[in-house]
Parts: structure tokens; C-alpha cells; sequence
């Protein structure tokens, strides 16, 4: 094969990549415009998003097996954007995750957020990374607070995180205006104080054993 006929293959096969890429970002962004006007991921249909965007049911499902696997893809990127973001901002040293999940929610659109944060699957979205940093959170608190056990720590992370995640979705349902500079404010005193209420409650527990 001549260097031409390499080139010639190499372009063809940037232009048809190009082609995919904006064909996805189509399919998405006439499913989160379709978002906007029905209450329910469900009441939207393949034939509704393929007559708007202009292109064939086989177009859709050579990327989408259905509107739920889409929906299901648009979660897992989110969730990919949220663990890095969380990830970059702890290795800087930063403990407190909530920042970083508020500055990955508002980036995105706020109807894509509702619909791939609903009751369903908003608390195990949450959930799954709080989890992640669970055992990276733990040496710091026991430093703070001396004679803190396992079990105790993990009581304890489960009430805050499990609080946490309760002010998000509130904020994500109230379609995300609150300033979340204030909300991390509050929730950022709230820990503060529940931490030195655990320190006082194990001094305590350790004085009296």
C-alpha cells in the first residue's frame, strides 16, 4: 500500500469517526431538547428523537440499543465526571466532596441532571461516590479524633454522607437555583460541628471504659 492510499485511509477514517461523534451529540441533544418538554423519560420514544433529528431508526440504534440505554450512557459520563473531578480536588488535598459534585451538576444540563438524578437512581449515583472515598477519608477523622474505632467511623460517615446526598437532591428537584455557596457553607458548619460532637461523644466513651 502506497503512502497515498495510507493517507487517503487514515482521512477517511478521521471523516467517518467525525461523523459518528456529531451524529451522538445530535441523538443527545435532541433527547435533553425533548426533556424539557415531557415530565417523563419515559413518555419519550425513538421515533420522536429520529423525526427531530432528522435521521433513521437504524442511525439511533447503531449507537443506542433504546431511550434508556441512552439515558443509562448519559448517567455513566456523569458519574465518569464526577469521580474525576472529585479524584483531581483530593489530591489537592481537598476533603470535602461536595464542591466538586455541585460545580460537575451545574456544567451540565439541568434537565439531563434531573432525569439521570431522580429518586430512583440519584441516591445510588451519590452514594456509590461517597463510597469511593470512604477508606481515603478515614485515616484523616481518626487523626482528628483520637480513640475513634472503625465502627464508630463508619456510623458516623454513613449519617453525614447520607445527609449530604440528602442536600443534593433536594437542590437537584428544586431544578438546581439555590447558590450552592451558601448550601456548602451550611453543610460545611453542620460537619464541622457534628465532628466536634463525635470528638466530645468518644472522649467521653473512652473515659468511662
Amino acid at each position: 500500500m502506497s503512502k497515498v492510499q495510507v493517507g487517503e485511509r487514515i482521512l477517511t477514517g478521521k471523516k467517518n469517526n467525525c461523523r459518528s461523534v456529531c451524529t451522538q451529540q445530535l441523538i443527545r441533544q435532541t433527547f435533553l431538547e425533548l426533556l424539557k418538554d415531557e415530565e417523563k423519560v419515559e413518555l419519550i420514544k425513538v421515533t420522536d428523537i429520529c423525526r427531530i433529528a432528522q435521521i433513521t431508526r437504524g442511525t439511533f440504534y447503531r449507537y443506542y440499543q433504546s431511550v434508556p440505554d441512552l439515558l443509562d450512557k448519559l448517567r455513566t459520563e456523569l458519574f465518569q465526571q464526577t469521580m474525576k473531578l472529585v479524584k483531581e480536588r483530593f489530591e489537592k488535598g481537598e476533603r470535602n466532596l461536595l464542591p466538586a459534585i455541585f460545580e460537575v451538576m451545574k456544567r451540565n444540563d439541568t434537565n439531563l441532571v434531573q432525569a439521570t438524578m431522580n429518586h430512583e437512581y440519584g441516591q445510588s449515583f451519590l452514594e456509590d461516590v461517597f463510597k469511593s472515598y470512604r477508606e481515603a477519608i478515614r485515616p484523616t477523622l481518626k487523626e482528628k479524633t483520637p480513640n475513634l474505632t472503625d465502627n464508630q467511623f463508619d456510623y458516623y460517615y454513613s449519617y453525614v454522607s447520607n445527609g449530604v446526598i440528602g442536600v443534593i437532591l433536594t437542590w437537584i428537584s428544586k431544578g438546581m437555583y439555590q447558590d450552592t455557596d451558601v448550601l456548602e457553607s451550611v453543610v460545611v458548619d453542620m460537619i464541622l460541628r457534628s465532628e466536634e460532637q463525635l470528638s466530645r461523644e468518644v472522649k467521653k466513651l473512652a473515659a468511662d471504659n
